[in-house]
């Protein structure tokens, strides 16, 4: 068995899981914990609680808990094939001190991406937000390629924030009239804001462009922990390169 740890802004959640038939499947899910975003003590204390909470869901007993583990990381924490030194240097404070062994990592919503392209095939065109209390992350997916990701500070108004985000792509065609509300707490009052935005009024299309308005949707309940393990089991399969320069 193995671990997943994925870690956010102001987030941590885990998971364990196995290989089953040559594919990463998760066995069970650990609860999302808050955490400072820049505290490793605070990190620590949470991923603890998080991983502890997997264990307690297994439905079958086992004598320890597994020590390997694929991270998710944010895309701000990753430079070229490695992790950045501060970055590296939190992860190492939080392996040494819960006795993980790192087998590899994955940008996470590069993970969310490739998740949605397996699921629903290499055409998907897709929005994707995913809440956290301070922030949100929106990732653009046009006909099965990633095109990035951008962290908006949280306001008053979500539909604001999911605007400026977008804004930032500088993405001159036509954007997906589909958006998919990821984790986070108040996903009901995101969507009815994200809904009751006016995305095509004659103002709107001149800084940003649909065609109609954007259907709203939430992502599978804990999918962040699914694409990363779907992106990690392939990673020490193939043995990328991002497995390779992580520092342990």
């Amino acid at each position: 068995m193995y671990l997943v740890l994925s870690i956010g802004g102001g987030k941590v959640k885990s998971g364990i899981w196995t290989f089953e038939q040559g594919e990463g499947k998760v066995l069970s899910f650990g609860s999302s914990e808050q955490w400072g975003g820049d505290s490793p003590e605070e990190l620590v204390v949470a991923s603890d609680t998080s991983i502890a909470s997997a264990v307690a869901n297994l439905s079958t007993i086992s004598n320890r808990q597994p020590n390997k583990v694929i991270l998710g990381l944010p895309e701000s924490w990753v430079e070229g094939n490695g992790v950045k030194p501060a970055q590296t240097k939190i992860l190492q404070t939080i392996c040494h001190k819960l006795l993980l062994k790192p087998q590899g990592f994955v940008v996470t919503p590069e993970a969310i991406s490739h998740y949605f392209k397996n699921k629903e095939g290499d055409l998907v065109s897709v929005i994707l937000v995913s809440l956290e209390e301070t922030q949100i992350s929106v990732s653009l997916v046009i006909q099965g390629k990633f095109k990035g990701n951008q962290i908006v500070g949280r306001s008053n108004n979500l539909a604001l924030d999911l605007e400026e985000g977008l804004l930032r792509f500088n993405y001159q065609d036509t954007l997906p009239p589909r958006i998919v509300i990821i984790d986070g707490e108040g996903q009901q009052e995101a969507k009815q804001t994200l809904v009751a935005y006016p995305w095509i009024s004659p103002e709107k299309q001149k800084r940003i462009s649909f065609l109609q308005l954007p259907k709203v949707d939430f992502a599978p309940e804990n999918l962040e922990i699914e694409a990363v393990v779907l992106a990690g089991s392939q990673e020490i399969v193939f043995g990328k390169s991002k497995t390779e320069t992580l520092v342990e």
